[in-house]
């Protein structure tokens, strides 16, 4: 990340993408934000104006500042875009087949010099990496959603992920205002990996009558400060197939 543009694409502009892409933005840095479609990316450019106004209104930003930061999104449909970026940060689907695809097709677009990250929460940085010829300057970004909110970043090396590659991605995540952790490549790396384990205890409680679904979630809340319970988390969609 030293070449100068400071130019970031961002491939999907989904919920996570668009976070990632106004966060990104909101620190100064050029950002392509690329989808399939252009109704797709338009969307997205839609969710990062709330999500700014929003900010406008409680007061944390300027309306002025929101019109530059919007400024330096620019939208794209086409890899060819990815030419001139110094950081590729993909946020697509968790499909392992869709995001190998995509990197193997960037790799033959991106300079030599261009670093790929992956916004993955549970696949194995590896075997994504093993999708290029540049593993080592692929690496895991995993952000949390809403990026806007939710401040942390998993950096997660991969086999072959160079010592440079970690300090540029965490030099980036520092500039965007990040907090970082470095967490090896393991099955759901850190939090979703302890996550799950908390959710499974909250289900098993429930299945044994220790306490009833509400006041699990109640408990949790209030005694150890979660934002939702894990069955508030969990939707109601969950409920219908699993506890109905």
């Amino acid at each position: 990340m030293n070449t100068g543009n400071n130019i970031v694409l961002v491939i999907g502009a989904g919920q996570m993408g668009s976070g990632i892409a106004q966060v990104t933005a909101g620190a100064g840095y050029n950002v392509v934000l690329n989808d399939v479609s252009a109704d797709i990316v338009n969307s997205g450019i839609v969710r990062i104006e709330k999500s700014l106004s929003s900010q406008v209104q409680k007061g944390k930003i300027r309306a002025d500042e929101m019109q530059k930061i919007i400024s330096r999104i620019h939208c794209s449909t086409s890899f060819d875009d990815a030419a001139a970026a110094e950081l590729v940060i993909e946020a697509v689907f968790e499909e392992y087949d869709l995001k190998t695809k995509i990197f193997s097709a960037l790799d033959k677009i991106c300079p030599a010099e261009t670093i790929f990250a992956t916004n993955t929460s549970a696949i194995q940085i590896t075997y994504l990496a093993a999708s290029v010829k540049r593993s080592e300057r692929f690496i895991g970004l995993h952000f949390f959603n809403p990026p806007q909110v939710l401040r942390l970043v998993e950096v997660i090396p991969g086999l072959k992920t160079s010592r440079t590659t970690i300090d540029c991605a965490c030099r980036f995540l520092e500039k965007i205002k990040m907090e970082t952790v470095i967490v090896k490549d393991v099955p759901g790396f850190l939090v979703n990996r302890i996550n799950a384990a908390l959710r499974l205890e909250a289900y098993n409680c429930l299945l044994e009558g220790v306490a009833s679904l509400e006041d699990i979630d109640k408990a949790l809340k209030i005694g150890l400060g979660h934002p939702m319970g894990p069955f508030e988390l969990a939707g109601p969609v969950f409920f219908w197939r699993n506890w109905c």
